[in-house]
């Protein structure tokens, strides 16, 4: 489902739908907090700001490597975005929404398509280990 999204999506969307996909992260809080500074190319590294939890000791920000179905979007987005906007996902609209009286509410995308979207991840590291789930995407199932 989320391929076939991809590939008709338009760049804002291929960089929303990546980064909920292959990099794990919230959407909308953590996809819509990612700024271009927080990527590290050359250690091939995002430190992603979790607006969701960081009112708890200790967090606020994680680390997570820039997984290799990740890459090529994020090239792409930065070719066409780096220049014009300080973040990854170049689109004021969606993070006024998010930012508006009811807060994150406003701009969730599907719980059912959310799930899919985080569950990709842990197929496509098809890992054994639970631990690589919740320490680089820093949330659980």
């Amino acid at each position: 489902m989320v391929c076939n999204l991809m590939k008709k999506a338009n760049p804002v969307w291929q960089v929303i739908l990546g980064l909920s996909r292959y990099g794990g992260l919230r959407t909308p809080s953590e996809t819509l907090s990612l700024r271009w500074d927080d990527i590290d190319w050359e250690m091939n590294r995002m430190s992603i700001p979790e607006p969701k939890v960081e009112h708890h000791e200790g967090r606020g920000i994680r680390s997570c490597p820039i997984f290799p179905e990740l890459r090529p979007i994020l090239d792409e987005a930065f070719e066409i975005f780096g220049d014009k906007s300080e973040y990854v996902v170049a689109a004021p609209q969606y993070r006024a929404a998010a930012n508006a009286a009811m807060g994150w509410k406003n701009a969730n995308l599907g719980s059912e398509l959310r799930i899919e979207i985080q569950a990709g991840r842990r197929v496509l590291n098809n890992s054994p280990f639970s631990i690589f789930h919740s320490q680089f995407l820093g949330h659980r199932g």
